[in-house]
């Protein structure tokens, strides 16, 4: 089972993606939290897999947010509106290993959380 922790400020994202992760049959979300603090606090305790963050929250900056949460037993998975390359390479040189925009289909969502949980980017 894949453990996921959502990390995103609007709870309407939160619970979408939650709902549509709980159709998978691998994967478990097993957090969700509106800052990077209180996801780092929750990633601590739940040590999930991979966290699904978005890129623009309250408390931190885009590259800041991300390096937060690297470390060897976790991959980042970014879930943002944002796409433009200055974002994207920010993200992806904080250590982030997946970067979806929040208009994809919710079957890519898994699909990156299962890629990134393998070792692929």
């Amino acid at each position: 089972m894949i453990r996921v922790l959502i990390v995103d400020d609007h709870p309407i994202v939160r619970e979408g993606v939650t709902a549509v992760l709980e159709r998978e049959r691998d994967i478990a979300v097993v957090g969700a939290a509106a800052t990077i603090e209180e996801g780092l606090r929750l990633a601590s305790a739940l040590h999930p897999d991979i966290v699904l963050l978005d890129l623009k929250l309250p408390d931190a900056h885009a590259a800041d947010g991300v390096a937060s949460f690297v470390s060897d037993r976790r991959g980042i998975v970014v879930f943002t509106a944002y796409d433009s390359d200055d974002d994207v390479f920010r993200a992806i040189r904080g250590g982030a290993r997946g970067y979806l925009l929040k208009g994809s289909p919710a079957a890519e969502i898994g699909e990156a959380i299962r890629q990134v949980h393998a070792g692929e980017s």
